[in-house]
């Protein structure tokens, strides 16, 4: 899952469209500040509760696998990779249907740790930038 250069340029650019917006409504007398804070909680919140529901699905797709989680697993780097891939996605997605397709493609790819994991961690490059309207086609 190598991201070239310019892919990685694309990346940061939400990111600082962000921390203008955010720079421009701190300028705004009385008003601004608050609203900055506000909407910046908001946001927060949000993922807060993107990444809740979604640990609460895996959670639900582990034990529906019957996977046995010891002290001793050792996540393989592919997983390492495909598991913060995941959790990058799962902050930026609304979606209940699109969390759920995640939870079951990270519930895979942990039973599959030791094995190669090139078909989960496309389905979840695939997963992360088909639109919502679409995800039809993947079922």
């Amino acid at each position: 899952m190598g991201k070239s250069i310019e892919q990685d340029n694309i990346s940061w650019k939400p990111e600082l469209l962000s921390s203008l917006g955010n720079t421009a409504w701190s300028m705004v007398p009385l008003i601004g500040a608050p609203t900055q804070l506000f909407v910046s909680n908001f946001f927060t919140e949000r993922k807060f509760k993107n990444i809740e529901a979604f640990n609460k699905e895996l959670q639900k797709k582990i034990q529906n696998l019957d996977i046995q989680l010891n002290s001793n697993f050792t996540p393989s780097d592919e997983l390492t990779e495909i598991v913060e891939s995941v959790y990058e996605e799962i902050q930026k997605t609304k979606a209940n249907k699109k969390r759920t397709m995640f939870a079951m493609a990270l519930a895979n790819s942990i039973k599959n740790n030791k094995n190669s994991l090139n078909l989960e961690m496309e389905f979840i490059e695939i997963l992360s930038t088909i639109p919502y309207s679409c995800i039809h086609w993947l079922i």
